[in-house]
């Protein structure tokens, strides 16, 4: 068979899968035992989020109608407060990060661009109603899904869910997948090794590797140079969903692997890939389990968990290289919603290409449902669009 280019190993691996494999069972987990899962069913907001307009930044909340000039100053709001009553016009109410704002007020002022003043607050400048306020329900409405059946669940994810109330989470069942190394001169790695032996250090990589990838790894007795022997312990290994086989392969007298596939009428889809170390790599099927590499495992062990495949995106660490700023600016709202959104800044000689954060009105570091994202492009001799900006969007 001839080599493939890893993107060509990874599609075909991804095809198979999608042809062959079976649906992964579905459970319910507690939430702390959810990270790395795969969610099931998708989730949905419990509650507006947030459930009423909140101040985004410590200032002073106010009627935007009043300012310029000086208000007077009858109290103070914290998070986790609600202030009493409405708020009279021509007054205002300090107000910390978070905190709800009062009703009656439509605004607030940060507290850098206001000057205390006897018993009242002097705004120089007019303020734009809206401004610094996180509207009631911006970031998702009670129903609206924020997460859809297929998501892997890490770290933002798992705020989401704790976000709304989801202390129980249904996930798929994580892949069985067994490793199976091959050769006489493997020996455990509790073992002191004679000269002519080696410790079984790739058994313990793959077992990582499967972890990682989100499976549970199942390691198997190390095949001795003995065919019959081989095709036993892999008989074993095709009972889990996956099996990783290392070594073996090669066209050596004793390299048995292929030959004792052979006996359990395996498919062969490529028996090369073009990657470092390489190219010995080759993926077979019998009734679906497979061995491959490491970007391949991940690619396969995502289809059978029922995660949504990422392949190739453009929005991955290699293809937008590291970012190093973030700034506020508004899209186009023919392109994206309007709103503050977090962009992370990359240098270039035809201007900044520049990722589209899934931020709308809110806290800084909220994420918006539906997972909105893409790219702005920055002309090349703006440093900064400023926060009321509009730059060019395009959809990831």
């Amino acid at each position: 068979m001839p080599l493939l280019s890893f993107a060509e190993a990874r599609a075909t691996v991804l095809q198979v899968v999608r042809l062959h494999g079976q649906k992964p069972e579905r459970k319910q987990v507690e939430l702390e035992q959810a990270r790395g899962r795969v969610l099931a069913t998708k989730a949905v907001a419990d509650r507006d989020d947030p459930p009423l307009d909140r101040a985004l930044r410590d200032g002073y909340a106010l009627r935007a109608y009043d300012t310029p000039g000086t208000l007077k100053l009858i109290g103070e709001v914290r998070a986790g407060a609600v202030f009493p009553g409405e708020l009279p016009a021509r007054h205002a109410v300090e107000i910390m990060t978070g905190a709800p704002v009062p009703a009656g007020a439509d605004a607030v002022v940060m507290l850098e661009q206001a000057e205390l003043e006897g018993r009242g607050v002097h705004v120089g400048a007019a303020v734009e109603p809206g401004a610094h306020v996180s509207p009631r329900g911006v970031l998702a409405r009670r129903g609206d899904m924020v997460l859809k059946a297929g998501t892997r669940l890490e770290y933002a994810e798992m705020a989401l869910l704790a976000g709304i109330g989801a202390t129980q989470v249904v996930v798929y069942r994580k892949p069985r997948v067994a490793i199976l190394t091959t050769g006489d001169e493997l020996v455990e790695a509790s073992t002191r090794p004679l000269p002519h032996q080696v410790r079984n250090s790739n058994a313990w990589s793959l077992a990582a590797q499967v972890e990682r990838a989100g499976g549970e790894a199942l390691l198997l007795a190390t095949a001795p140079d003995s065919l019959e022997r081989t095709v036993v312990l892999i008989g074993e290994g095709l009972k889990a969903d996956m099996l990783l086989i290392a070594g073996g392969v090669s066209a050596g007298r004793y390299d048995l692997v292929e030959h004792a596939l052979a006996r359990w009428s395996a498919e062969f889809y490529f028996d090369g890939v073009e990657i470092q170390p390489g190219p010995g790599e080759a993926v077979f099927r019998t009734a679906g389990q497979s061995r491959f590499h490491d970007g391949l495992l991940r690619a396969a062990r995502a289809r059978r968990a029922g995660a949504a495949e990422r392949a190739n995106r453009v929005g991955s660490a290699a293809a937008r290289g590291r970012a190093d700023r973030g700034f506020p600016a508004r899209a186009r709202p023919d392109a994206m919603p309007a709103g503050a959104a977090e962009l992370r800044r990359r240098r270039g000689n035809a201007g900044a290409l520049a990722r589209l954060g899934r931020h709308r009105g809110g806290m800084p570091g909220e994420l918006l449902p539906g997972g909105r994202c893409g790219y702005a492009r920055i002309p090349r001799r703006r440093a900064h669009p400023g926060a009321a900006a509009v730059i060019e969007m395009r959809r990831q």
